[in-house]
């Protein structure tokens, strides 16, 4: 009896281990699979690597700064929310007019550019590439996303508001 009780733990054991070990190999694949969705979006948008160059920098596409700015003034009243994130995608779909693929290509890049930065850091080097870049239309349009996507939790703080009058300035 005792051994019969040996043989049923020892495979209880065994299968503990394996279903952990599945479950490892899930998680390592699916952030095998992002980093291969946001390097795809990279190449798709032209993003290439500019040694000793700050990616705010290196910004090459005003949609990329767009969705860029979008996100930095989103993270200004704190921690974004998938609701937020989703927000801000439909906007971009809709400013750009654009696929959903493209417009989540669009908020994956621009997330990670301001990731590590202050918000406010982000919004000021970003809209350097959308001055003289974009017309009068254009930046209309821009203005009235930005206010929308600051708008997504329900009220526009006077930090994002500052923010969107500073662009509003900028972008004449």
């Amino acid at each position: 009896m005792h051994i019969l009780l040996g043989l049923v733990s020892l495979l209880t054991v065994v299968g503990g281990i394996i279903f952990w070990l599945r479950m490892v190999s899930r998680a390592t694949k699916g952030a095998i699979e992002l980093t291969d969705d946001v390097r795809a979006a990279f190449r798709r948008f032209g993003f290439t690597a500019k040694s000793q160059t700050d990616p705010l920098d290196a910004v090459d596409d005003p949609r990329v700064a767009a969705v860029g700015i979008f996100i930095a003034l989103a993270r200004m009243d704190g921690a974004l929310s998938k609701e937020q994130i989703s927000g801000i995608r439909n906007e971009s779909a809709l400013l750009f007019n654009t696929t959903d693929h493209e417009a989540e290509d669009l908020a994956v890049i621009g997330k990670w550019l301001v990731q590590e930065r202050s918000p406010e850091e982000a919004i000021r080097r970003l809209t350097r590439h959308l001055v003289g870049r974009v017309s009068a239309n254009e930046a209309q349009a821009f203005i009235r996303s930005a206010g929308a996507v600051a708008a997504l939790e329900g009220r526009i703080d006077d930090e994002q508001r500052g923010t969107i009058e500073m662009l509003r300035r900028e972008l004449r």
